[in-house]
């Protein structure tokens, strides 16, 4: 029988048991006829072509990977994740499940082979659990022979704050704005995952400073108004984050008269002095609550930037002086200043500017209210004459 007839031959009848033989060849040899079966000589397994690839018969597959690796459970009980797998010899039909550290198994919703060498696999997010990490991801194989890639699948979960939203603090005078009054943000993440926290949205008040960690340091600067600021801090582990919306409230301090007018020196002074003084017009007469003349103080002539100091029996801050010019014509001071002194020397906190006019008054804020001075003195750098007098002072400090 020559070769043209075996060709054609419907029937083949192998009546020897040594084996048949039939095709075999490499890959690149491979034929495109749908239901060839040939040897495959690179491989070394026998295959057929299903009109599309070629498949090996009766061998496993293989599994190399995945992509993703990560489950995240916080995006809710309905969200899915699709996970690609690589690898080799999947067929259709295929399935593929994932496997706790526990021996649990996730089987997908549903399983797509997209290829002999892929598949893609969707599960439900919220039947992975962070304590059965990590998964292995197995492929099933209709035959049933199967195959897996073990402790490729992870779950990350955000992480969680145990400090309540809402107010972390009100800062005021009294607690002197500092951020040590302040509630720190306690964050955690169940994998153990280090967290870092930041401000992500709104505004928290000048001068303190939000750490990493949650803490606060610095101290905020002093409001002119009650103030409530509203901000986001995110929590930040791994890929993934949570916010969460807290506030801290400040309460401008109201300014509170220690000396002066009425309240006599209110057993905060211990001294008083002055660069001369003019007969009987001392200096102690600034805060006897009477600014007019004769109730006022007065240097010696020639003394226009004469100055009146304060000693106090303990130190004192101070937000605020009102000044007054005595109520007559002349000897009144047209500018000076509320100085405070370092231990070295005087330093400006606190500038007067009157008009030349008599019972002209000023009021001006400190640039320093949180200092306690030891003493403090009032400088003339102008007049209208060639004296200069003080009908009286007031001295306020934050409350």
């Amino acid at each position: 029988m020559n070769y043209s007839t075996l060709k054609n031959t419907a029937n083949i009848l192998d009546l020897g048991n040594e084996g048949t033989r039939i095709a075999a060849g490499t890959t690149a040899q491979r034929g495109s006829t749908a239901g060839q079966v040939r040897y495959n000589s690179d491989n070394n397994q026998l295959e057929y072509y299903n009109g599309s690839a070629f498949q090996f018969i009766d061998k496993s597959p293989t599994v190399s990977g995945i992509s993703p690796t990560l489950i995240d459970t916080t995006s809710g009980t309905s969200s899915t994740t699709n996970i690609v797998v690589t690898g080799t010899q999947f067929t259709s039909g295929a399935s593929c499940k994932a496997i706790g550290n526990d021996g649990t198994e996730v089987t997908a919703n549903s399983t797509a082979v997209n290829s002999d060498t892929q598949v893609t696999a969707t599960f439900t997010d919220s039947n992975f659990a962070n304590s059965k990490e990590p998964y292995d991801v197995k492929v099933i194989n209709a035959d049933g022979l199967s195959a897996q890639v073990d402790n490729v699948l992870n779950v990350d979960s955000a992480a969680t704050f145990s400090t309540n939203s809402g107010s972390l603090g009100t800062l005021n005078f009294g607690n002197s704005y500092a951020a040590s009054n302040l509630t720190a943000v306690v964050a955690a993440d169940a994998e153990g995952e280090s967290i870092s926290m930041s401000v992500v949205s709104g505004s928290i008040p000048s001068g303190l400073t939000f750490n990493s960690n949650g803490t606060w340091s610095g101290s905020a600067s002093i409001p002119g108004s009650n103030t409530t600021y509203n901000f986001t801090v995110r929590a930040a582990s791994g890929t993934l984050s949570a916010d969460r919306a807290f506030s801290i409230a400040l309460v401008a301090p109201s300014h509170q008269r220690f000396l002066g007018m009425g309240s006599g020196n209110g057993g905060v002074v211990s001294s008083v002095s002055a660069s001369s003084i003019l007969g009987g017009d001392v200096p102690s007469r600034v805060y006897d609550g009477n600014p007019n003349r004769p109730g006022d103080w007065h240097s010696t002539g020639g003394d226009t930037q004469g100055w009146v100091k304060i000693d106090f029996s303990t130190p004192q801050k101070i937000s605020r002086i009102k000044f007054y010019n005595r109520n007559d014509c002349c000897q009144l001071m047209l500018g000076g200043n509320l100085q405070g002194w370092t231990g070295s020397s005087w330093t400006n906190i606190a500038s007067l500017s009157m008009s030349n006019s008599s019972s002209s008054t000023d009021t001006s804020n400190t640039s320093d209210a949180t200092t306690a001075w030891n003493s403090i003195r009032i400088k003339s750098n102008s007049s209208n004459g060639g004296y200069v007098s003080i009908g009286e002072i007031e001295l306020f400090k934050f409350v």
